[in-house]
């Protein structure tokens, strides 16, 4: 069905299951649920590199084929895999898990890069978008991306950013509040990312929509 999003969903839930068991310390359902937990780690390494056409969690701005952000989606959920094969004790498998992550990484940062960012889909010369699963590296220590790319990334985000924040891609002037924070956090001094924060601030307090703090606006 080319209206499911099966790149996104598998990695949400690995990166999830990772989060609640470092949170938690608390392996139990882990443990009841590895072999599903496996199954989509195996999908994300075989088909997350250069996804098809699906969608992903923007999935107001429809399907898009070789979708960059969604490959890396991938790459930090086999790596989210890892930490939790390492959490169960696991560690030759999540070292080998890691790996995997890592050469994905790789392969998407060679592909996707478009001079000073990265590319909005594989094989196009144009375009961009908010990479915010970058994010997902940064909280779990895997160092899949290099700091190079991260920092590119921050400052063309800088550049582009409207008056009331950063568009999630070259296609459109709508954003969504939580992936500007989340690009945000990619950023490493305060001075940076409160160029993110302080347009979300001038929308709050400058729109004429009298409405409560919307996650998607234009």
């Amino acid at each position: 069905d080319r209206f499911q999003m099966p790149v996104e969903e598998c990695g949400n839930m690995l990166i999830l299951e990772a989060a609640v068991c470092a949170a938690t310390g608390d392996t139990t359902e882990t443990r009841a649920n590895l072999d599903l937990l496996a199954l989509w780690a195996d999908y994300l390494t075989r088909h997350g590199s250069d996804p098809g056409d699906q969608l992903c969690t923007d999935d107001f701005g429809g399907n898009l084929a070789r979708n960059v952000n969604l490959a890396i989606k991938a790459a930090t959920g086999v790596a989210a895999y890892a930490r939790i094969l390492e959490m169960l004790g696991e560690q030759k498998k999540a070292a080998h898990m890691l790996e995997k992550a890592r050469d994905m990484a790789a392969l998407i940062e060679t592909n996707a890069r478009l001079g000073n960012h990265t590319a909005l889909q594989f094989g196009r010369v144009e375009g961009w978008s908010v990479k915010y699963n970058c994010i997902w590296d940064v909280l779990f220590d895997t160092g899949l991306f290099t700091p190079s790319l991260i920092g590119k990334e921050v400052n063309w985000y800088k550049i582009n950013m409207n008056r009331f924040g950063l568009p999630l891609d070259v296609r459109h002037t709508y954003g969504k509040s939580d992936w500007m924070m989340w690009a945000a956090a990619l950023a490493e001094s305060r001075e940076d990312r409160e160029v993110f924060v302080r347009p979300i601030a001038a929308f709050l307090w400058e729109t004429p929509d009298r409405v409560p703090f919307s996650d998607f606006y234009d």
